[in-house]
């Protein structure tokens, strides 16, 4: 039997094919795609995640092959494998199951559904790197309450992706909760990284410039929906800004 949805053969291939949704059984990868197969802000998600592998892809294949010199793995990732191989027999066990320091994602939801979309599309790639790397995926709404939403390992679960997609946009312009939270989840934690999407309008934007980030050790990247917005707030705590829409 044929079951209604609004999900393209093109947006299943691309989920099926992602590394988030290969970690999960065939039952939970039922489970998940008959939760929301109906979504439509699922649907325009998948759509902008798929827009976002496909640039992704166009900018790799004009890179130049890396020298011989280079290397995927940096000297301390390498340094870590060695240091933690271990040799049973003829058998090296390399220890990839390790879990790192987790991505943490401030998130502002928009009640605009095109921005809202995009907001959440944006973390769609995260889930999968994660997965890759073996870290947790963190996600805390703009709200004053700073609901925790936590996938292991990139992991897509039912529930977390209901909160994800259906998390109410009150009180969406305040960000420090959010902030001030992520930084206490990253603590001293090497390579943590903190991501915060926002469309720049926050509401308490001088109370957020003014927190003492001194000794914040995980690096902070901000990608803002609109440049021109911005630039009226600039979050200059920020190491790294990627700018979504001009």
């Amino acid at each position: 039997m044929t079951i209604a949805t609004l999900l393209t053969d093109e947006m299943l291939r691309y989920v099926y094919s992602s590394a988030m949704f290969q970690q999960l059984t065939e039952q939970e990868q039922h489970a998940f795609l008959c939760a929301f197969q109906d979504n439509k802000l699922f649907a325009n998600v998948l759509e902008i995640a798929m827009s976002i592998n496909q640039s992704i892809a166009e900018v790799e294949a004009i890179m130049p092959v890396l020298l011989n010199k280079d290397s995927i793995l940096t000297a301390e990732k390498q340094m870590h494998l060695k240091s933690n191989t271990t040799i049973e027999g003829n058998v090296i066990y390399y220890p990839f199951e390790q879990k790192n320091a987790p991505y943490v994602v401030c998130l502002q939801h928009l009640e605009d559904p095109e921005l809202r979309a995009l907001s959440i599309g944006l973390l769609l790639p995260l889930f999968s790197i994660c997965t890759g790397d073996c870290r947790d995926l963190v996600i805390i709404p703009f709200s004053e309450e700073a609901e925790v939403l936590t996938f292991e390992c990139g992991k897509p679960t039912v529930d977390g992706f209901q909160k994800l997609l259906n998390n109410d946009p009150k009180n969406q312009t305040v960000m420090y909760q959010a902030l001030t939270k992520s930084i206490e989840i990253t603590g001293q934690l090497k390579n943590a990284e903190i991501f915060i999407i926002t469309n720049n309008q926050i509401a308490d934007y001088k109370k957020v410039v003014q927190h003492d980030f001194s000794n914040v050790q995980a690096e902070i990247s901000v990608i803002a929906l609109s440049e021109s917005k911005f630039e009226q707030s600039p979050l200059p705590f920020a190491q790294k800004i990627f700018f979504a829409l001009q």
